[in-house]
């Protein structure tokens, strides 16, 4: 069985909110990683844009021995996926919408070949 820990402390100086807030991943071994801050912070910014549409969420995904982090936030027409390495480095970015225009580009990453799990959703 799996755990999920989250925490968030507040501080009068922003400077120490980097390496507080944290969030904790089930592993395949039982030991968690943290999800790195930019991430979540990521998480957070597309979750107050898109809130009261279809809302955002952070998942972690995994194919092979590649592991990844899918943060995404949609307003229903129109979203944004961006794609994190497993140490939080952006990999790439892709905006869409629910037009397809010929030539259009595909996304950078195809996460159908991914296995993922959400680890966090807007409510």
């Amino acid at each position: 069985m799996f755990s999920f820990g989250y925490y968030i402390r507040y501080f009068q100086d922003s400077s120490e909110i980097e390496d507080i807030q944290q969030e904790d991943i089930p592993q395949q071994n039982n030991k968690t990683q943290q999800i790195p801050f930019n991430i979540l912070s990521k998480y957070e910014e597309l979750d107050r844009e898109y809130k009261d549409s279809f809302g955002a969420a952070v998942e972690f995904c995994i194919k092979d021995s590649e592991e990844i982090y899918k943060v995404w936030g949609s307003g229903g027409y129109t979203g944004v996926t961006f794609y994190y390495a497993k140490d939080g480095t952006e990999i790439d970015s892709y905006y869409w919408d629910d037009v397809i225009e010929p030539n259009e580009p595909k996304p950078p990453i195809n996460i159908l070949e991914y296995n993922c799990t959400t680890l966090k959703k807007s409510e």
